[in-house]
């Protein structure tokens, strides 16, 4: 079976979208049945297309900037929109492509002909790793009341033109990271099929039964993740200051690169203002050996998001065996019933007394280590791949 595989995202640009690409490329080559080919965009003459097999995939490498390295700029998208409106068609004749699957974009899903292919007996397969306007947000709860009206604005505009985007083409089938993305499609594509395919990655993380000889007997708390509106870590300060005044002795560690300057200032003046400097430490984006230090002495993980695709920073805690607390989104609640994780309800007020008191019995609640066995062994990348493959099948 041929596969054209399609994205708009790739290396060198870093986010969860591209490891998904990457992974699930790499593993569906190990699946003997199929044959794949993915149309990347490169650095190269702008719109030509070169050849070049690697790893038992085709790459179809598409020039869409002459002088640099892809930065998967609104140029750059224009460049690979243009080509695939162009000629996916003749791409699938030239080929003999069965299956196109779109593993990245809503802008390629909006131009990509699904009857087209369709009449040529070819399955489309659209991967919708979330909603817009869902973790687009760059205002908050807090900011300058101009600044988050025009926020609101800005998102309702997203919401209309993404909604459009996806309701522009009826694909075969559809894939959703989470239960909760399949909801949020269905409403817009009621009639269409949705399955759940969850990401991979337990498998990379490499266990290690040697912590690091603490410093101190502090109770160690994770926080990983860009640091972002949706993700809510200004509210981490507040929460921390609840817990200093209930006498938890507790370092807060919060992790991930400062993509959102102006947030980012926000939560460290929330750090200073509830004067936890002490406890609660933004650390930004960190080498990859520290973060995997983090994670294995971590004594609890907390997620705060108001939104999520699927949230691969709980799936690493978790494959880590760190106890969990998150938010019901994205694919989290599924993760944490497998486990026996701790669901937080995302009312600001009670959140606080609900960690407080889950990190007082901390001793009598972990992760369930069948759960954990199964986990590890259900979000790999490889499982991934074989559902998927079984998707592509007619």
């Amino acid at each position: 079976m041929n596969v054209l595989l399609l994205s708009e995202h790739y290396s060198p640009k870093i986010s969860g979208t591209v490891s998904y690409v990457k992974h699930l490329i790499q593993s569906l080559s190990q699946q003997n049945e199929l044959k794949l080919y993915f149309l990347c965009p490169v650095q190269g003459k702008i719109g030509e297309l070169s050849e070049l097999e690697e790893n038992g995939v085709h790459y179809l490498n598409l020039g869409v900037n002459e002088n640099a390295l892809p930065e998967y700029n609104r140029e750059e998208r224009a460049v690979l929109i243009h080509y695939v409106k162009e000629n996916l068609i003749r791409l699938t004749e030239l080929y003999n492509i069965n299956v196109v699957h779109l593993l990245y974009g809503l802008f390629l899903g909006e131009v990509i002909d699904t009857n087209a292919l369709r009449a040529q007996g070819v399955k489309s397969i659209f991967t919708i790793h979330n909603i817009p306007p869902e973790e687009c947000s760059i205002s908050w709860e807090g900011d300058r009341f101009l600044n988050k009206l025009k926020d609101d604005v800005r998102k309702w505009g997203v919401r209309w033109i993404n909604h459009r985007r996806i309701k522009a083409q009826n694909f075969d089938v559809y894939l959703t990271p989470s239960e909760q993305v399949k909801k949020q499609l269905l409403q817009l594509l009621p009639r269409a099929e949705v399955m759940v395919s969850p990401h991979g990655g337990a498998e990379l993380i490499k266990l290690d039964d040697k912590k690091e000889k603490r410093k101190s007997n502090k109770l160690q708390i994770l926080t990983v993740g860009g640091v972002i509106p949706h993700k809510r870590q200004d509210w981490i300060p507040e929460i921390a200051a609840y817990l200093k005044e209930n006498k938890i002795d507790f370092e807060w560690k919060i992790i991930g690169p400062l993509r959102n300057q102006a947030y980012s200032e926000y939560v460290k003046k929330q750090i200073q203002q509830h004067e936890v400097q002490n406890e609660v430490s933004l650390l930004g984006a960190v080498p990859f050996e520290n973060l995997e230090s983090a994670y294995s002495n971590a004594d609890v993980y907390i997620q705060l998001s108001r939104e999520e695709g699927f949230c691969m920073t709980v799936l690493d805690a978790i494959a880590y065996g760190v106890p969990t607390m998150a938010t019901a989104v994205g694919a989290i609640p599924e993760m944490l019933e497998k486990v026996g994780g701790i669901i937080l309800d995302s009312d600001r007020k009670n959140i606080k007394k609900v960690i407080l008191h889950y990190l007082k019995i901390r001793d009598a609640w972990g992760l369930n280590e069948e759960g954990l066995n199964n986990f590890r062994k259900d979000y790999t990348w490889a499982s991934t791949a074989v559902q998927v493959a079984k998707v592509y099948r007619p």
